[in-house]
């Protein structure tokens, strides 16, 4: 079984809203949340630290975790509760903590899906900060400046990757 699929069911064989109870889908639901945050959280790990050749095999893993996430919100029909829309599903009060999980549990991968877009961003800023400066260099370049810098500034004025 891979890491990536907590159950044994491929994403085909899910149940339709109509052939399952909400009690039964949301705990397959809530397993999908923990396992991409784990993903994205092993992401922001290799982002901020890890080998750069180790984030092939993590993006991956997150694209289809991702897609199978996608896949189980869209049959259990409960997308439309996290969007607003209400009206739609009349959650059961057994229902009401679960659902509350669920909800917390998304908020929480959009919230490190933004950082970790941001260290991303970031990275390619310095990568891109350093390719200019030897662009401009022609030959003329030092390594270092004479106060140990690199004689070049980066146009992000606070690093979220250093704020951890």
């Amino acid at each position: 079984m891979s890491q990536d699929q907590p159950d044994s069911n491929p994403p085909e064989r899910v149940s339709s809203p109509q052939d399952s109870s909400l009690a039964s889908l949301l705990p397959t639901l809530l397993d999908h949340v923990r396992l991409l945050t784990e993903i994205l959280q092993k992401e922001q790990d290799l982002l901020l630290s890890g080998p750069p050749e180790d984030l092939e095999e993590i993006l991956s893993r997150k694209m289809l975790a991702s897609d199978r996430l996608s896949d189980l919100l869209a049959r259990s029909g409960l997308g439309s509760l996290f969007e607003g829309s209400r009206e739609s599903l009349v959650p059961l009060p057994e229902n009401a903590p679960s659902l509350s999980e669920l909800k917390a549990g998304l908020l929480h991968l959009s919230e490190i899906a933004s950082v970790n877009l941001v260290i991303a961003r970031e990275s390619a800023q310095t990568v891109a900060g350093f390719l200019k400066a030897l662009r401009q260099s022609e030959g003329d370049f030092e390594t270092y400046g004479a106060r140990g810098d690199l004689g070049m500034t980066l146009g992000s004025p606070a690093l979220v990757s250093t704020r951890r």
